[in-house]
């Protein structure tokens, strides 16, 4: 079976969109025999010769005739799409509205095609001085006209899933919640003597933030669970902060490298916002390889993804101390990520864009 994949860009670009992409193409390919062509939008994204082993078409100039011209091209006839979504990977200001008029008239002149939207993300908002304000509503629009074109939608947290219920019509395909597997691997085996040390993962924001706006939370973490060291993984900080505690500034590194780490390290460390955690793949990372996560006193909301504060995730002002109690928190995240790992994932695409060839 083939299917087109349409994305923002393809690693090698740093793109969580593109990684989660291209994971989910080779365990497509591997264990369901389902092939992928792609549709890269970013125009000034080039793939590498050989950087994937499916083929990627660049789309044309940003514009709704150029992308349906494109689509009917690739396959007008019984062709199954599956849309990655993510407004601001497509435009920079989050509303392409060429996109949704473009796979909008593809699918009022083709036979026999179908479209499965994951949305990665919904809209922005924000407060009237800045530009995701005034940007929010053509953005909200467009995900609406997103979610009532497709035959079936994906999302990776129960609130999304709530709010696109809202502007599909009553007898509309599937709604699916998938939460984010992890980029960086997946351990099937945990350590079992973890040593006193902490995880700091992700991009540059929320690792900023770590050591600035919640450097207090992060140092009395520390000093609770008697960390030795601080393992800080991702893209260079514009600053290497002074802290108390042992910090190795790693960079960026290979994902064996970082499973290494995080399989034998005690916590990890995060300030993404708890109602969407079933998102944020520092969080998955962390679950995927049994590190108990932790994050500020402030941040100890449960969320509707099963996700709960004290069992899945500890903050700052619930920290016993004890790493036996730590380590029950790692593993019962581990157990949650597992229902939803890469494989089972891949299964469940599978079976819905198989289903869609049928129909």
């Amino acid at each position: 079976m083939e299917i087109i994949q349409i994305v923002p860009r393809l690693p090698p670009a740093v793109c969580g969109v593109g990684d989660y992409t291209m994971l989910l193409t080779n365990e497509l390919w591997r264990s369901h025999n389902i092939h992928t062509r792609f549709i890269v939008c970013d125009p000034e994204h080039e793939v590498p010769p050989n950087a994937t082993a499916f083929t990627a078409t660049k789309a044309p100039t940003h514009s709704a005739r150029g992308f349906t011209n494109l689509l009917q091209e690739m396959g007008n006839k019984g062709a199954t799409v599956l849309l990655h979504y993510s407004g601001y990977g497509y435009e920079k200001r989050g509303a392409p509205l060429w996109l949704a008029r473009g796979l909008e008239d593809w699918r009022a002149a083709a036979r026999r095609c179908h479209l499965i939207t994951m949305f990665h993300e919904l809209f922005a908002f924000g407060p009237p001085w800045r530009s995701s304000f005034w940007n929010s509503p053509l953005q909200r629009w467009i995900v609406a006209r997103l979610a009532r074109i497709s035959d079936s939608c994906v999302t990776n947290n129960q609130r999304y899933a709530r709010r696109i219920e809202t502007w599909r019509p009553p007898d509309s395909g599937r709604m699916d919640v998938f939460p984010v597997f992890s980029n960086v691997e997946e351990s099937e085996t945990r350590g079992s003597h973890r040593r006193n040390e902490m995880v700091v993962f992700g991009g540059r924001g929320w690792r900023e933030a770590a050591y600035t706006k919640s450097n207090k939370d992060l140092i009395k973490v520390c000093r609770l669970l008697d960390i030795r060291r601080i393992h800080d993984i991702g893209p260079p900080l514009s600053d290497r902060f002074e802290f108390p505690i042992k910090i190795e500034w790693h960079g960026i590194l290979s994902a064996p490298a970082i499973k290494e780490i995080m399989q034998n390290a005690l916590v990890g460390f995060f300030t993404y916002p708890t109602p969407l955690l079933a998102k944020s793949t520092i969080f998955a990372a962390y679950a995927a390889h049994g590190l108990a996560p932790v994050t500020t006193s402030d941040n100890d909301e449960d969320n509707e993804d099963k996700l709960q504060v004290n069992r899945h995730f500890l903050t700052c002002g619930s920290l016993t101390g004890s790493p036996g109690s730590i380590n029950e928190v790692g593993e019962r995240a581990h157990t949650w990520y597992s229902e939803h790992r890469l494989a089972v994932q891949a299964k469940k695409y599978a079976a819905m864009l198989v289903r869609a060839s049928l129909t």
